[in-house]
């Protein structure tokens, strides 16, 4: 009796464990020190286009959309900027009232004169991705 107490407290200590891993922040939300505010500005200024891809870390829609982001984002380095702001994040809130966010995940996709050329609210299959970044993308050098 002693040892199946043993097993459960085990057990259940082992899934705390994996409770406490899978709801942590995900790491590469943040590969660059910038602010996801301060990231668009300075697109906006500089007449970049870019995607905004907002998202939370629980959403499984926002997970398999973050695939596809990862997935594209170095076949259009250089030419389009990926911008990936998590809602979880304090810092960003601001940002998802500013752009009216209600459902995630959401994407706009701005072209280089700072207009919304794309916006949609939900998981986007990558070949309509793709078209839609081949709108706004600079030329390949």
């Amino acid at each position: 009796m002693r040892k199946r107490g043993i097993i459960l407290a085990l057990l259940i200590m082992l899934l705390g464990v994996w409770v406490w891993i899978s709801n942590r922040p995900d790491p590469e939300e943040s590969r660059t020190n910038e602010s996801a505010a301060v990231q668009i500005d300075k697109v906006l200024q500089e007449g970049q286009p870019a995607w905004l891809f907002f998202r939370t870390s629980t959403c499984p829609a926002c997970v398999e959309l973050k695939e596809s982001f990862d997935r594209l984002q170095p076949e259009y380095q250089g030419r389009v900027v990926f911008i990936d702001i998590n809602l979880d994040d304090e810092d960003n809130q601001q940002l998802g009232r500013k752009y009216r966010i209600g459902y995630v995940p959401q994407s706009f996709i701005i072209n280089s004169a700072g207009k919304t050329t794309y916006q949609m609210v939900g998981n986007i299959p990558e070949d309509e991705l793709r078209h839609e970044l081949d709108q706004v993308a600079a030329p390949k050098p």
